[in-house]
């Protein structure tokens, strides 16, 4: 009788284990999820894009995406139409960029697109091709048409180069596109 009792007990002490580590496992999948990913579109967030250029160590184009007027989508129709493009924004950028791209929520309503191993040339077609991309979503939010325009400012980043640096090339291309008229890409070399 006393050898049988192990038979009896081992059982529900490895489900009751096995269960806890189960748990254990979706909570840090969960945690990992938060700590990578922008809680409202669902890309990377803003240091998670930054670390994987950075760890990519690999040359590509960089680039920064800005929604036109996207303070008059909050302004005429409220923070929840806002959340809405911001989201379809996110995912329309990283269908359109490609699987091999990274694409980050930098903040607001700006992005970071980085195309690992591209060329300017590929760089600007990807670039062109965001644009129409996202000038091309019918949205409806609220049972309303919305409709959105992106402008971008993209540069060569180098591996070798501080992210900070491209960032800031990038930004003043950024600027460029704005300044001339919006819905548009501006990229340029180092």
């Amino acid at each position: 009788m006393a050898s049988l009792i192990p038979l009896f007990i081992a059982p529900p002490i490895a489900y009751v284990g096995l269960s806890m580590l189960w748990m254990l496992t979706k909570t840090v999948d969960k945690v990992d999820a938060q700590v990578k990913y922008d809680s409202l579109t669902g890309v990377l967030n803003r240091s998670h894009f930054l670390d994987s250029v950075r760890g990519r160590r690999a040359d590509g184009v960089l680039l920064i995406v800005d929604a036109d007027n996207f303070k008059s989508i909050n302004d005429t129709r409220g923070h929840a139409a806002g959340d809405e493009a911001l989201r379809v924004l996110g995912h329309t950028l990283e269908r359109a960029a490609g699987p091999k791209a990274f694409v980050g929520r930098l903040g607001g309503e700006e992005f970071g697109v980085f195309l690992p191993g591209s060329s300017l040339q590929d760089g600007t077609s990807t670039a062109v091709a965001l644009c129409h991309a996202v000038a091309g979503v019918n949205m409806i939010v609220d049972g309303r048409p919305l409709s959105m325009t992106i402008s971008i400012g993209g540069t060569l980043h180098q591996s070798s180069t501080i992210i900070g640096h491209s960032l800031k090339v990038a930004d003043d291309r950024l600027y460029k596109a704005k300044q001339t008229g919006k819905n548009r890409a501006v990229l340029d070399g180092p």
